[in-house]
């Protein structure tokens, strides 16, 4: 299959001598809180009223789907606003960070003439710049709504915390995987739509797995951003999980998928290079 031809010449610089693992930890984790910064003053600017803007957008959008949805009889176990809350943020959330990371490939590449900077520096950094936003969101949220008395807080708020982390890092591994795909495969970036289509579908967002008839039920079990989904509202309203859901399918696969993703990452160059 044809590569591309445009890549940058940065792609093929001569390797870096790999310093000592302390040091080299100490390095790498200097450049990604910079290009953390970098990005969020790209994206926000240099005002406060930048990062306001990026809470408040995706909390209008989440409250407004929860009271068009407050006309229409949810089956499930919590109250409407925490039930959508643990399946449209969650969902958000994983497919804001697989995007950044996804285009981050291209953004960093400005980036890369510098020795210092690898590409996975700045793909770690733009998923760290999608996570701490939406757990402020769902914070909010959920703050407002208790204030109007339609929510409360978590019955098991260190599941939760931990469910937000799953499905930032699943996110990540995603984004790392299809982007390393795309580079590769400059025309994987068609199937990536479709399968952003299908997470989004089968992830449980607006319904409970339990109103799910058999055989789809089954099918849609092996989506491992639905387990996540049903264990954030079995979390939140300390009820039991629904049949089928496994926390430990969850985390497996969220693994797995940030393992081969790290694996392509790392050869993708190398494979692009000798095409």
């Amino acid at each position: 299959m044809a590569m591309a031809t445009h890549s940058p010449e940065i792609w093929n610089r001569p390797p870096v001598a790999t310093p000592p693992p302390a040091k080299g930890l100490r390095l790498m984790l200097r450049v990604i809180w910079a290009l953390l910064l970098l990005d969020i003053t790209s994206r926000y600017g240099r005002y406060a009223v930048g990062v306001v803007w990026a809470l408040v957008e995706p909390t209008l959008l989440i409250l407004f789907i929860a009271f068009m949805f407050s006309f229409v009889r949810v089956h499930s176990g919590i109250d409407l606003i925490p039930f959508l809350l643990c399946g449209i943020a969650l969902v958000l959330m994983f497919r804001t960070t697989a995007a950044r990371v996804i285009g981050g490939r291209k953004a960093i590449r400005g980036l890369l003439g510098l020795v210092q900077v690898q590409v996975i520096d700045g793909l770690i950094a733009y998923a760290l710049a999608e996570g701490p936003k939406w757990v402020l969101v769902s914070f909010i949220i959920n703050f407002v709504a208790i204030l109007l008395g339609l929510s409360y807080w978590p019955d098991d708020g260190m599941t939760c915390l931990l469910v937000l982390l799953g499905v930032v890092v699943m996110g990540f591994a995603w984004g790392v995987t299809m982007g390393a795909l795309i580079a590769i495969f400059p025309l994987m970036e068609t199937p990536n739509t479709i399968f952003n289509r299908m997470w989004f579908y089968t992830s449980g967002t607006f319904y409970s797995i339990d109103a799910v008839p058999e055989p789809l039920r089954t099918y849609m079990l092996y989506n491992p951003l639905l387990h996540y989904v049903e264990m954030a509202r079995a979390g939140f309203g300390g009820t039991e999980l629904p049949e089928g859901i496994s926390p430990g399918y969850a985390i497996f696969t969220t693994m797995f998928l940030l393992a081969w993703g790290l694996v392509l990452e790392r050869n993708a160059r190398n494979i692009r290079r000798r095409a």
